[in-house]
């Protein structure tokens, strides 16, 4: 009797990456989803999908149809925005949508969960020419990254038709690079900024008028930062006449100019919450604004 000899070929299956999505939560009406191409961002090969398993290029800019109830998946592996101001993608949706999951899939999908460091503009002017329908934040991430890069998130979002949670966005992140927020969240109608419970290190105008009318924001805590670069703070909650709470950097001495105009424009009374022994200018928009108190943490 013969042997028969039988061969097995094993293959080893990986997870989907948590893709970033756009969902149509409307419940009438086409939802028109826009990719703006401006410049020549560093993606040659972003792509979307309905089912994570057909993938579509996009990466010349386009408007794609997402059916009531569907998602719409994005990722590249070859980055997204970069190198100057001028390069970058913009997204725009034309009814109710959430948008999740990790952005690092759209600068490396293959590797997401490995990349710890988010390059220089990578998601500048992601939402920043947004118009249509309304946005909802819901878990977006950037994974394990611990690290930004220059100019990184700069008008990343410029909209008030914008809710939902950023607490997620950030939550690996230890050092932020020159302007990495810069403009950030103008004008946005969240009540509470990201969770930066492990950055620790700010460079030069990291969070240049990050904040700037955020009418809602109430409470804001760096007190894990602990190194703050040149004009760091500089007008970074100009007009955000609701706050009346925030925790100051982990310092040892305050510097005016890092924190030029930073409290400008808050609420008339407010807790400022600082190192025990750090001294702070009072009744001074670079320090302590008239009407507030300090307190130590």
């Amino acid at each position: 009797m013969a042997l028969i000899k039988k061969y097995y070929k094993l293959y080893r299956a990986f997870p989907d990456p948590d893709y970033v999505y756009f969902e149509n939560i409307a419940t009438s009406g086409t939802c028109y989803f826009s990719i703006n191409k401006n410049g020549t961002p560093a993606s040659t090969d972003l792509s979307y999908s309905f089912d994570k398993t057909t993938w579509t290029d996009i990466h010349d800019g386009g408007q794609v149809i997402i059916p009531i109830g569907s998602k719409l998946y994005l990722r590249s592996s070859t980055g997204f925005s970069s190198g100057e101001s001028s390069n970058y993608y913009s997204f725009g949706n034309s009814q109710n949508c959430i948008v999740g999951g990790n952005l690092m899939t759209l600068i490396d999908y293959e590797n997401a969960n490995t990349l710890t460091n988010i390059p220089n503009y990578a998601f500048s002017h992601m939402f920043n020419q947004h118009s249509g329908g309304g946005l909802t934040i819901n878990e977006l991430h950037t994974g394990n990254a611990t690290t930004i890069g220059n100019y990184s998130f700069s008008w990343f979002v410029r909209y008030s038709n914008l809710n939902g949670n950023l607490t997620s966005l950030f939550e690996n992140v230890v050092s932020a690079g020159t302007n990495a927020f810069d403009s950030a969240f103008i004008g946005t109608s969240f009540n509470e900024l990201p969770l930066f419970e492990k950055l620790t290190t700010v460079g030069e105008k990291t969070f240049w008028s990050a904040f700037q009318n955020m009418s809602n924001l109430r409470f804001v805590d760096f007190s894990k930062i602990t190194t703050v670069g040149f004009r760091a703070f500089s007008s970074s909650f100009y007009g955000c006449s609701s706050l009346n709470e925030v925790k100051t950097p982990n310092i040892s001495s305050w510097n005016t100019t890092n924190f030029d105009g930073w409290l400008n424009g808050v609420a008339s009374t407010g807790v400022v919450s600082k190192p025990a022994g750090l001294t702070i200018p009072t009744d001074n928009v670079s320090g302590i604004p008239t009407g507030w108190t300090t307190e130590d943490y």
